[in-house]
């Protein structure tokens, strides 16, 4: 099975959270060739490069959801998608609430061995933020956490997941 995601060039932590993740989760599951493991992300729409590649492949989605801004797409599924649970309502409403189930995939980190560990982080940020990887562009989010008191936390995970996972732990807020 091929864990499938998106990969930004940039680097995204919650796309780049999926090869991290799963590895830790799923260490002694039989994998087959042709599956494809979708999980944490927004791939789940007609324009995703991602998935056009996929199309004769067996695909598990573990979480990932219909791209926002296609919530009225058209996307359909076929006997190739087994869908255990999609990462929100609008999603499952997408899809005609044919998946009983939703919650977001990140949520799995729950199961991993370090998790009481990277939790129980001593606190040492009043208030930090993370914004959305694309308004890295746009915004020098570095210089407004600077201004407003809070730490920022970059989303391109440059300095890779487990890091960022430690930032993130080690804020009250």
């Amino acid at each position: 099975m091929k864990v499938t995601y998106y990969k930004s060039k940039k680097g995204n932590f919650g796309d780049d959270l999926n090869d991290w993740l799963w590895k830790k989760i799923f260490k002694t599951i039989p994998l087959n060739e042709g599956d494809n493991f979708i999980g944490i992300g927004s791939l789940l729409h007609n324009d995703s490069h991602v998935i056009k590649n996929l199309s004769k492949e067996r695909k598990i989605v573990f979480g990932s959801g219909v791209k926002p801004s296609r919530y009225y797409s058209n996307f359909k599924v076929d006997d190739m998608w087994d869908i255990k649970f999609l990462r929100g309502p609008l999603s499952a409403i997408t899809l005609d609430n044919r998946f009983e189930y939703i919650t977001d995939a990140a949520y799995a980190m729950r199961q991993i061995d370090e998790f009481d560990n990277l939790i129980s982080t001593p606190k040492k940020y009043e208030i930090s933020l993370m914004p959305y990887f694309h308004s890295v562009n746009y915004f020098d989010w570095k210089r407004i956490c600077d201004n407003l008191g809070y730490h920022y936390i970059s989303p391109l995970s440059e300095n890779g997941v487990e890091y960022t996972i430690k930032e993130i732990a080690s804020s009250k807020k």
